[in-house]
């Protein structure tokens, strides 16, 4: 006679209860250890791509702003305001070389240094033009620009 039969209803039903218990338990340590390196992995990714790419992007951000008060100082109707168009826009040149100094040592994977490279890029061909554009423009009287 096997051990299986010689039990009762009651010892089989608790036996196999205490079965299922068990691999209940055993399946959700394997499933918080597999939460436990997913959420290691998540951390990596934020540290080594995310915080690069977030500066990436504070860096364009600026670099946009640089743009817009270059068109400011040629629309402004007076000497200080062309005066805090140009603050602004050095402001911003600033701003942009610290997010893409900040950037730099943060950058891991092939495609995130070429974007900041890009980005580097950009903001140096864009300067030498916005700098002319902004002498040009002291050439002329305030009131004397248009719109």
């Amino acid at each position: 006679m096997s051990l299986l039969s010689a039990l009762s209803l009651r010892m089989r039903l608790l036996a196999a209860f205490a079965v299922v218990a068990l691999a209940g338990v055993v399946s959700g340590a394997v499933a918080v250890a597999g939460l436990h390196r997913v959420n290691e992995g998540t951390h990596v990714l934020y540290e080594r791509h995310l915080l690069g790419l977030s500066a990436i992007k504070e860096a364009e951000i600026h670099l946009v702003q640089v743009a817009r008060h270059r068109a400011q100082y040629a629309r402004a109707g007076s000497m200080a305001a062309r005066d805090k168009s140009r603050a602004s826009f050095e402001q911003h040149v600033t701003e942009t070389r610290r997010w893409l100094d900040q950037a730099a040592p943060l950058l891991v994977a092939d495609e995130t240094r070429a974007l900041h490279r890009a980005t580097l890029e950009a903001l140096n061909a864009y300067l030498p033009v916005g700098r002319a554009f902004l002498a040009t423009v002291d050439a002329t009287p305030p009131m004397a620009v248009s719109p």
